[in-house]
């Protein structure tokens, strides 16, 4: 007597159809996920990337107003500057900063000062015999520490430097 029904062969066809439909459904969004996660890693690295690329000294400090200069070879956009425990917030109108230029700021003095650039990054500036920068990364990549001696003499000159500048513009 024969069976009636659907032969071994054809059921193990259908389910292996449908395993594999469950197993690229699966795979693609793994793949995709995995695509998502590289993205969001790449742009991650490239915002530390320009975190380390942001080189700002500070040449004077002092009388209400504070010298800084863009050291690196991309423009430094300034969102927050901290000066001991006062927050100027800088997001309405920022100041921008291109390589190689100097740039005056009315600020009170203090004895610390602080900025925070559009990159999220923060860079203690301490005033002194030395100009000391330290650049610190979110995920702590790298620090960046550079001393620069100032002598009086060219900070009198930076400052007529700077002002000439501003009176061009």
């Amino acid at each position: 007597m024969k069976e009636k029904g659907i032969s071994n062969i054809l059921s193990y066809t259908a389910l292996a159809i449908v395993l594999l439909t469950i197993g690229s459904i699966a795979a693609y969004f793994f793949i995709h996920q995995i695509k998502i996660s590289s993205e969001v890693i790449t742009s991650e690295l490239a915002k530390e990337e320009k975190k380390l690329l942001e080189k700002i000294s500070l040449i004077y400090w002092g009388g209400g107003i504070a010298i800084l200069s863009n050291d690196g070879e991309v423009e430094v956009t300034i969102k927050k500057i901290y000066v001991d425990n006062n927050i100027i917030d800088l997001s309405n109108n920022p100041i921008v900063i291109n390589p190689h230029e100097k740039k005056e700021i009315s600020i009170p003095y203090g004895k610390n000062l602080m900025i925070e650039t559009n990159s999220e990054n923060l860079i203690k500036l301490i005033e002194g015999g030395f100009t000391i920068i330290e650049t610190t990364c979110a995920s702590h990549i790298s620090t960046i520490t550079t001393i620069t001696k100032t002598s009086n003499q060219t900070i009198s000159k930076i400052i007529g430097d700077v002002k000439n500048e501003e009176n061009k513009e």
